[in-house]
């Protein structure tokens, strides 16, 4: 697959995901936090982020996620009915 664009390789996605776990305790200073991620990549970014904000903040932040499959806005033309996963918040 030589045409494949990288948009963010490992490195990069590592530096974006420590900045916004920057970004979430400085505008959540001493506040409980709980974070959410959508189904299905964003439920793992969501893990990566409890992780480093755990790693700045000593605390234990809730972690949860959400499955959107049936409010998603092209549900009517994709060609398979969704696979439906639990959601845990």
């Amino acid at each position: 697959m030589e045409n494949e664009k990288v948009v963010l390789d490992r490195d990069d996605l590592r530096r974006t995901l420590v900045r916004i776990a920057h970004e979430i305790v400085e505008n959540n200073p001493e506040q409980r936090l709980a974070l959410v991620g959508i189904h299905r990549r964003g439920a793992h970014l969501a893990a990566r982020l409890r992780e480093l904000v755990g790693e700045l903040t000593g605390a234990d932040v809730e972690l949860g996620d959400l499955d959107i499959s049936f409010y998603r806005d092209d549900l009517g033309s994709r060609p398979a009915a969704p696979v439906v996963h639990a959601t845990h918040l």
